[in-house]
């Protein structure tokens, strides 16, 4: 993160909601300047009105972090963090949870090496009930005995996942070598045998010293008035006593001597190299020229160590430079992922570009440090070395971009961020008296608020004489405009001869166009503020872009031109296979992302969604350019793409000149549909083995597809069964009793039969009961009814992440593009919400008992 983001967050909420739809309204909102006030106790309140939606974002930030803790007790501020959740005298284990997920809210917490946040995103009605929360952790958590020693096992896992992650390894082994032994270069986890002995007086003693009002940031952001946010916030936050902080002074970091070097061998088959240098701090004047040199370094597709040591040089399959900016320090660092061989090569060439004759200007210091991943034979020794949260690598199965990633695409309504799905690549609580009747009035505020802000914006179609299809949708406001071309071509019609080639003609695609390279259309871009990406996935695929609304008229236009007129050079095919082939290989290296995909391969059988969107080795190796070429004739057809604008535009303006680019484009033949199999769910349990620390767990079976009947019940039994931290399996599986760090269930709604899957990971002594514990729940879900409170949270956390997800203006464009191409209907949104709030307990039974018979098991554990 880079430091003026870092700087910035507690008012990051304003740029979400910047982006959102509010009801009937066709005029800019207003956003007004931030207020600041002190309470008398010394709670420092920011303010921030913004009317863009019924929705506010409060954060507690806390003057407390790794930094604080003593050399003996590693891992307290992040230990804490877990706990607060846990409860408090009037708010049990797991009420927490589901409070905010009844709200169709969300929550999540942060710790840093000066810092820790604690979030909450709800429904401003419910502003007063996240404010009183906020507090009442703040100073009254209760660290329940029982509780502590469950989360240890939950720790270990998340160590666990950041040892089985190589780039989240890597970043972490960075910092510590480039700041030890300072505490900026400490594990924010911790150590496992301090963990391991810790306990409810050693956390209440951290606590009480650190949790006082002046070390107390409140920040909210959204549709409050700052007088009743105020209001509110001396209600419940001005009563806490007053008490001196006693952050002690952390030592000064020590001056780096010659560069430091360590290489660490590990079982990947790629490498991975960083490099980092001493920069400013966050207050010093210099951040923001570090700012500025680090987004010219590596920040994007464009960036110099992006043109040269990949685009030019060949020699890593990615590479991006980052800033962290900490109180007392900065560290800027360089990351690449790279065959083993081209080590020294890659590493000369990105020092040759930090040096680039002078050019650099910033004052950063010339002494660096080199750390390095290497793959050891599996037979052979090696060091045997997750971030917080439950964010595993949410790539997309494929995609490529002219600039930063955006955000993670599927057409599952209802759903977050999911961990290693096809598309993506992230016990009922007791709950405080009223609850049951809070979460029912929250439905009716989903209704009349979140689901009716984004439909109330005006949404227009046209379907041109070609078969081309046009949506609008005037958004005011936000300056900002999103194109998503949606072209019916993707896995579904692959096989395992040409498997990923509808991502290898993407990836071949961005390379350039009749008129430009691909990184003269990348400078284009980035000239307008924006980013441009392409990518195959299952059902279809996407070029997705963004800019200033006042460049929408150039943005329509470059989309047009990386659609209508890609070079496919013949020269690009091979270093664009060879890039392909890396990714296979990262994730294959991923245990999550391989077991997912052996999942998929276990349950679909001989039918293509079995298929890896990227492909594999075999068969990109027999794609030749003149295959991309025939692929792309075939599908970029005009009765195949439908084009959708979210955004600061005139409908009018937009359809006029979406006509004059793609209206004289000739009809295509006819797609012939190849014979697919019918997946068959065989029921089969696969154990796989390969170097790691944890074990994946997967279980489930085929779902009805997108817009069946039994959708929207299966969505609620998946949400019920896992649906962010109040679902029965983070409950029981990870609350309670330790057993796994992800516990999750997905259903996967796809054109053909879509997919339920439960997901565990966990550690290998804990294997065997994690999944015996997974099955009993699968059990208990297919024989009792699910209670009446449980489904109402399910029900309001599914319809809130869903409003959420869609206010965007890029989620916008693609959910308005995906409901036309896929034939569902621009009323899907009204008619899927009508269809969750049915949904009784009888019919999740009944789903249950139908979808959940027969189970497909994948395993894969530690070799």
């Amino acid at each position: 993160m880079t430091p003026v983001a870092r700087a910035a967050l507690g008012l990051a909420a304003t740029l979400l909601l910047a982006g959102c739809a509010t009801a009937g309204a066709m005029r800019p909102a207003a956003t007004a300047t931030p207020t600041r006030e002190v309470l008398p106790n010394g709670v420092v309140l920011i303010v921030q009105e913004q009317r863009a939606s019924e929705v506010v974002a409060l954060q507690l930030w806390m003057r407390m972090g790794g930094r604080d803790e003593a050399a003996e007790e590693l891992g307290l501020a992040h230990y804490i963090e877990h706990m607060l959740f846990k409860g408090t005298p009037t708010r049990p284990p797991g009420s927490i949870d589901t409070l905010i997920e009844g709200f169709g809210g969300t929550s999540n917490a942060f710790t840093s090496y000066d810092t820790t946040h604690y979030d909450f995103v709800v429904p401003t009605r419910h502003l007063r009930a996240g404010v009183e929360l906020l507090a009442d952790l703040a100073v009254n958590a209760s660290f329940p005995p029982e509780e502590i020693e469950s989360e240890k096992k939950v720790v270990f896992e998340e160590m666990n996942l950041i040892e089985d992650d190589p780039e989240k390894f890597l970043l972490r082994r960075l910092y510590e070598v480039a700041y030890s032994p300072h505490p900026y270069g400490r594990a924010l986890l911790g150590r496992r045998e301090f963990i391991q002995k810790l306990d409810r007086d050693q956390l209440r003693q951290f606590y009480r010293k650190h949790f006082v009002p002046k070390n107390m940031v409140l920040v909210v952001v959204g549709a409050a008035a700052p007088a009743q946010v105020r209001q509110l916030v001396e209600a419940a936050f001005g009563r806490i006593q007053a008490a001196a902080p006693s952050r002690g002074e952390t030592p000064p970091v020590p001056t780096l001597g010659p560069a430091r070097r360590v290489d660490v061998s590990r079982a990947e088959k790629q490498a991975y190299l960083g490099l980092a240098w001493r920069t400013a701090p966050l207050a010093n004047e210099d951040v923001y020229a570090v700012d500025l040199l680090t987004s010219i370094l590596g920040d994007s597709p464009t960036s110099r160590l992006n043109q040269t040591v990949r685009e030019q040089l060949r020699l890593v399959a990615t590479i991006e430079a980052g800033y962290g900016a900490f109180e007392k320090a900065g560290l800027v660092t360089v990351t690449a992922r790279l065959e083993p061989a081209d080590l020294d090569r890659a590493e000369a060439a990105i020092l040759d570009v930090r040096r680039d004759r002078g050019r650099a200007p910033a004052r950063a210091d010339h002494r660096g440090v080199q750390l390095r991943l290497r793959h050891r034979d599996r037979r052979g020794a090696g060091e045997d070395l997750r971030a917080s949260g439950d964010d595993l690598d949410t790539g997309q199965r494929a995609g490529l971009s002219l600039a930063a990633p955006g955000d993670h695409r599927r057409p599952d309504p209802g759903g977050g961020q999911e961990v290693f799905r096809r598309r993506g690549l992230r016990a009922c609580a007791v709950r405080p008296g009223g609850t049951v009747t809070m979460t029912r009035v929250v439905l009716a505020l989903l209704i009349a608020g979140l689901l009716a802000a984004p439909a109330a914006a005006q949404e227009t179609r046209e379907r041109l004489d070609n078969g081309f299809t046009i949506l609008v949708r005037e958004n005011p406001i936000a300056p900002v405009v999103a194109v998503s071309l949606l072209v019916k071509m993707g896995t579904r019609w692959e096989d395992s001869t040409n498997a990923g080639i509808s991502n290898f003609v993407h990836a071949v695609m961005v390379r350039g166009t009749a008129r430009r390279s691909g990184s003269e259309l990348a400078e284009a871009i980035a000239g307008l503020g924006g980013k441009l990406s392409a990518k195959g996935d299952v059902d279809d695929s996407e070029i997705s872009a963004t800019a200033l609304a006042r460049f929408w008229r150039e943005l329509l236009g470059f989309t047009a031109e990386l659609a209508l007129e890609p070079k496919l050079s013949p020269g690009e095919v091979d270093g664009e296979r060879d890039w392909l082939v890396g990714r296979i290989q990262k994730r294959r290296d991923n245990a999550p992302a391989r077991a997912f995909d052996e999942f998929y391969a276990a349950l679909y059988g001989a039918h293509p969604y079995a298929i890896p969107g990227l492909g594999t080795p075999e068969s990109l190796a027999r794609i030749d350019h003149a295959a991309l070429v025939a692929w792309y004739r075939r599908f970029y057809q005009p009765e195949r793409m439908t084009l959708a604008v979210s955004g600061q535009v005139s409908a009018a303006a937009v359809r006029a000149e979406a006509r004059r680019l793609f209206g004289a484009l000739p009809r295509g033949a006819p797609v012939t549909e190849p014979a697919r199999s019918v997946p068959g769910n065989s029921g089969e349990r696969r154990v796989f083995e390969q170097p790691a620390q944890q074990t994946q767990i997967l279980v489930g079976a085929l779902a009805p597809p997108l817009g069946h009947p039994d959708g929207a019940a299966v969505k609620v039994l998946s949400t019920a069964l896992g649906g962010g931290m109040a679902g029965r399996l983070f409950v029981e599986l990870r609350d309670k009793r330790g057993l796994a760090y992800t516990a999750a269930a997905y259903y996967d709604p796809v054109v053909d039969p879509g997919a339920i899957v439960l997901y565990l990971g966990t550690a290998p002594e804990n294997a065997t009961k994690a999944e015996e514990a997974l099955l009993r729940e699968v059990e208990r879900v297919r024989q009792d009814l699910v209670g009446a409170d449980e489904l109402d949270r399910a029900k309001g956390y599914l319809l809130g992440r869903y409003a959420m997800d869609r206010r965007t203006n890029e989620r916008r464009a693609w959910y308005l593009a995906f409901y036309e191409i896929e034939g569902v209907g621009a009323d899907y949104p009204e008619r899927y919400r009508r269809a969750v709030e049915a949904v009784t307990p009888s019919d999740v039974l009944r789903v249950a008992r139908q979808y959940l018979g027969t189970l497909t098991t994948v395993v894969l554990r530690p070799r």
